[in-house]
């Protein structure tokens, strides 16, 4: 009998886009997670294309995220500790790192500019802080939830990202409970994974359902990266995005699905 790995667990990747291998650029996506004193931590950011070193925005942004998080668990010890304040702590902290990073490169702020999405969960809750595109998707007793959207801009491909002077005015904090499964991803796979109704963003089941269902039976991380990577280089999510596509999905507990959820896995 097939048996998956014991829950907490997380795993996923970035991918380089087409149009960016074809242009010798980098990239851009980056993403670190871990589960640490049993806190589950993820980091996920996309390096914006107008930025000239955004690659090493982005990994700078992701390592320190998930740097800071361990130390403020370190600190806190077996007392309370809000994860709503932990996944803001480590999106500032990450900004107070890319700054640094600027002046290590000898450039500019902007020329490192990057979203950033950060989570961390402890048993089913889970708290997200968000700068920028890509989102958030949680399957919950209620079934998928868009936990966090990509941000709307007046402007088609405009974000406001962790590098700007206003960031912390566009910086979106959520607290959800009673989460089984969560998936962050980058805007490389936006259009894949969402669809546009007239109440705005939904998480597109056909993407989802499968992909939850796979995660749930992994045996090995390693594996699973490689069907992730193998997923989102495939003609079929690139046909929506030439763009670079992060997808990082965790398990924070086993659930049973509804008979009608019963999908192929990827």
């Amino acid at each position: 009998m097939k048996k998956g790995l014991n829950p907490p667990y997380i795993f996923g990747c970035p991918v380089i886009g087409p149009s960016h291998s074809r242009l010798g650029i980098p990239c851009q996506d980056a993403c670190a997670y871990d589960v640490f004193e049993d806190v589950g931590l993820i980091a996920v950011a996309d390096g914006l294309g107008s930025a000239s070193r955004s690659d090493i925005g982005s990994r700078q942004a992701v390592t320190a995220a998930i740097e800071t998080a361990k130390m403020l668990l370190k600190k806190d010890g077996n007392g309370d500790r809000s994860l709503a304040e932990l996944v803001k702590g480590m999106l500032y902290f990450a900004r107070e790192q890319v700054e640094e990073a600027a002046k290590r490169e000898g450039c500019e702020l902007r020329d490192l500019a990057t979203t950033l999405i950060t989570a961390a969960f402890d048993g089913s809750s889970v708290s997200i802080a968000h700068i920028g595109d890509g989102a958030v998707v949680a399957k919950t007793g209620r079934g998928l939830l868009l936990a966090s959207t990509p941000e709307e801009s007046e402007y088609a491909n405009e974000v406001v990202p962790l590098t700007s002077s206003t960031w912390n005015e566009h910086l979106y904090v959520r607290s959800i409970e009673d989460v089984s499964l969560l998936a962050i991803f980058t805007d490389g796979c936006q259009k894949a994974a969402l669809k546009k109704s007239p109440q705005g963003y939904e998480p597109f089941d056909g993407f989802f359902f499968p992909i939850f269902s796979y995660a749930k039976e992994i045996e090995d991380i390693k594996n699973a990266n490689g069907e992730i990577e193998a997923l989102l280089s495939s003609g079929k999510i690139n046909e929506h995005s030439d763009d670079d596509k992060t997808l990082v999905i965790a398990v924070l507990k086993m659930r049973d699905n509804p008979a009608n959820e019963h999908i192929n896995s990827i």
